[in-house]
């Protein structure tokens, strides 16, 4: 196929692909993938470029891409050269995949399976893409957790120096209380030694004065019996007299007593005449008492007769005084004032 037929076919695909029918859609679209497949041929003999082994192509991971390449360092020209192979292998690969289209299109009248390659390539494009989002926060994060990790391992450098050397006071300290302590204790026992000698021989010095001392008491104690029975026997004469003296004064006792209660009858009798004779004056008194408090009750209504009497007698001064000023001022009664004649007569005159 020509360019000019070519140029043709590209602008009727540009203008009325859609009005075209679909037979016709398809021989063009063989076409254009017969003439794109012949010129790739032409270039991959000339290019030299290797076949593919590979059949078909299938979705693979990023795990199972990137899982048997290891980092080599390469010089200038060995990365030139891999470009190179590189380049090589995509351009046969291209080369392939169209031929392999062309046939579906010339076999079912579909490019399904190219569809499918595409997607597959293009979910691979994305899975790189994640990758290289996550492995740059990754190495953010690798950054951020190496700073982390300076500081608290500067913090904990310097928190271990200060154990360290607390940990070297200590030790010192426990040397110098051990070294303290097992002089202390041998000073102690020493002590506590010659605190027992001499303990033992002050106790042997006072069971010596202290069997002296019983053999003294056990004399003095027989001395002590013997004065206690010379006492008992002193005391039992002396309670014979004592209870002889007793009788003697239980019998004056008795007689004392005998002429007591007939004194106490003679007087008990007296009392009771004065008990009589207080009730009757009791009873005397209580009459003459409500004799005197009606006399009083009389009085003090006479006086109250009296202050009332006394009352209306100044009502009736005070009220006679007052009515004579008024008839004297008033001229009521004789208190009237005559008329004069001669005095009018001798006014007409004037």
């Amino acid at each position: 196929m020509s360019d000019t037929e070519s140029e043709d076919i590209e602008s009727i695909t540009e203008t009325d692909s859609e009005k075209l029918p679909i037979e016709l859609s398809r021989k063009i679209l063989e076409a254009v993938l017969e003439e794109a497949s012949n010129q790739l041929f032409i270039l991959k003999n000339t290019g030299e470029w290797p076949d593919i082994t590979e059949a078909t192509v299938r979705y693979r991971s990023i795990h199972e891409r990137f899982k048997e390449n290891t980092y080599q360092p390469l010089t200038i020209e060995d990365i030139e050269e891999k470009t190179k192979d590189e380049l090589k292998k995509k351009c046969s690969f291209i080369a392939e995949r169209i031929d392999m289209l062309l046939t579906d299109v010339q076999e079912n009248g579909s490019y399904e399976n190219f569809e499918e390659m595409l997607q597959m390539f293009h979910q691979m494009y994305q899975d790189e893409e994640d990758l290289i989002e996550d492995t740059k926060y990754r190495e953010t994060r690798v950054v951020q957790l190496q700073e982390i990790l300076e500081k608290e391992s500067r913090i904990l450098t310097a928190k271990i120096s200060d154990y360290m050397q607390k940990i070297g006071s200590l030790k010192d300290g426990i040397e110098d209380f051990s070294s303290e302590a097992s002089m202390k204790i041998r000073y102690i026992t020493d002590l506590k030694k010659a605190e027992h000698e001499m303990a033992d021989k002050q106790h042997s010095d006072m069971e010596q004065k202290l069997l002296i001392k019983i053999k003294t008491t056990e004399g003095d104690i027989m001395k002590e019996i013997r004065v206690h029975e010379e006492l008992v026997t002193f005391f039992n004469l002396l309670q014979k007299e004592l209870e002889d003296v007793l009788n003697s004064w239980k019998l004056r006792y008795t007689k004392t007593l005998s002429c007591l209660n007939k004194k106490i009858e003679v007087e008990t009798e007296k009392v009771s005449s004065v008990v009589a004779e207080i009730n009757r004056m009791k009873e005397l008194y209580a009459k003459r008492e409500i004799e005197i408090n009606d006399y009083k009750a009389y009085k003090k209504q006479q006086e109250e007769k009296r202050l009332l009497k006394k009352k209306m007698d100044d009502a009736a001064t005070k009220i006679q005084a007052w009515w004579r000023g008024t008839m004297v001022r008033k001229g009521f009664g004789k208190y009237r004032k005559k008329k004069d004649k001669k005095g009018k007569k001798n006014k007409n005159k004037k």
